[in-house]
């Protein structure tokens, strides 16, 4: 799904398309994926453990709670790399890290 993007309705904001657009162009090798909330349930909603996560989620009221628990879930279930769009990046810092490969 590099640079796709996946059932979001709404237009990205123009700070974060450029954002996105700066993590391509120095991070080549990433898989880029922006989250939905429909991407999440359908992740997450496939066991007992996941409908938990997902009540935790919708019990949230702050949108910053329930984006972080939705991304440690991501993360715990997938792995990989998060950072928020607010985050610019300067350099291709994956190719610095210690990467398990398998």
């Amino acid at each position: 799904m590099t640079g796709q993007l996946s059932r979001l309705e709404d237009p990205l904001p123009d700070e974060v398309e450029e954002r996105l657009d700066e993590w391509r162009r120095l991070n080549s090798s990433l898989e880029i994926v922006c989250w939905s909330w429909e991407d999440f349930r359908d992740l997450v909603s496939v066991d007992e453990e996941g409908r938990r996560v997902l009540a935790a989620v919708q019990s949230c009221r702050l949108i910053a709670m329930k984006s972080d628990i939705m991304r440690l879930e991501i993360l715990r279930r997938l792995g990989g790399v998060w950072s928020d769009m607010k985050n610019k990046p300067q350099f291709d810092f994956i190719s610095e890290l210690p990467l398990k490969q398998d």
